[in-house]
């Protein structure tokens, strides 16, 4: 969802012309994003290209772009996948930051460790149909084989 060959500015503001139609000629807009912007960012970040940016910065902005753009529903398919610790959690804040704003988020994910800390529901799926589905409170009754089991069988008793 990056594209090295523009701007930091033109990759977070990517696509925005639908709401904003004046987005790029409008240097007042464009300068108001970064005034609002850019310390949650970091001020560098929109000076450096695209290809030099951090993971951390990376995921910053595309998540950031998403706030901006402001959809009722969000498709995140694996987005844990071959981050480390220290990303995995932020990336927790920065999905939580768009659930705080009301947008709706859907983790496509095959490992349940990921994905059972931010869900309020988990539905299985087999062959492209729901098998199971289960809301946060049930989650204590997910078999026992389950990652991180312990951590809802503790915070939800039967």
């Amino acid at each position: 969802m990056l594209f090295p060959s523009m701007s930091y500015m033109d990759n977070l503001c990517f696509n925005m012309d639908h709401s904003f139609p004046n987005i790029w000629a409008s240097r007042g807009m464009r300068r108001s994003i970064w005034e609002e912007y850019s310390p949650l960012l970091g001020a560098e970040a929109f000076d450096m290209r695209v290809d030099d940016l951090t993971d951390r910065q990376k995921y910053d902005l595309v998540f950031t772009r998403l706030l901006l753009q402001r959809p009722k529903v969000v498709f995140c398919i694996h987005p844990f996948k071959k981050a480390g610790v220290a990303i995995r959690s932020h990336i927790w804040e920065l999905i939580d930051r768009l659930l705080k704003k009301d947008i709706a988020v859907v983790i496509l994910a095959l490992n349940l460790a990921d994905s059972l800390a931010l869900a309020d529901r988990l539905i299985r799926l087999r062959l492209g149909r729901i098998q199971e589905t289960y809301r946060r409170e049930d989650f204590v009754k997910l078999p026992y084989n389950t990652p991180w089991l312990y951590l809802y069988r503790e915070k939800y008793p039967k």
